[in-house]
């Protein structure tokens, strides 16, 4: 089956910089402060807000695409939502955030780079794996 490529890449890319644009934040403490106010509000629309992973799981399911790679950044985008829900769980509760809390307490900052990151290597990623399908 024939994939439109370059559609899927660009909603991907448009999910992606949706996730980037609500987890705001030029520091951790910015960057996670903003995860908790979202999560304070209701897990549900903390889940609901990242939908490249629900995207992947679109591709995985009804497009039937049969990557690894996509079904690597599925994976990847579980446990990322799952790593931000115990980060906030844990500063809710007032736990400890382990080897994480000096960057809570240190205010190290983020810089955009480094949160454009991710959206450029699932991007290309998933590029990669629908150009490489039969």
């Amino acid at each position: 089956m024939i994939y439109p490529i370059f559609d899927l890449t660009l909603t991907l890319v448009a999910f992606e910089l949706f996730e980037y644009f609500w987890q705001k934040g030029d520091s951790f403490r910015a960057y996670i402060g903003n995860l908790l106010s979202v999560y304070d509000k209701s897990l549900l629309l903390f889940i609901s807000l990242h939908p490249s992973f629900y995207f992947m799981l679109y591709c995985i399911f009804v497009l039937k695409i049969n990557s690894f790679l996509v079904f690597g950044i599925a994976v990847v985008k579980f446990f990322d939502i799952y790593t931000k829900i115990a980060f906030v769980k844990k500063l809710s509760n007032g736990e400890d955030l382990g080897e994480f809390e000096f960057m809570v307490r240190e205010d190290v900052k983020l810089s955009k780079a480094i949160k454009l990151l991710p959206c450029l290597l699932y991007s290309l990623s998933f590029y990669i794996a629908l150009s490489m399908l039969p």
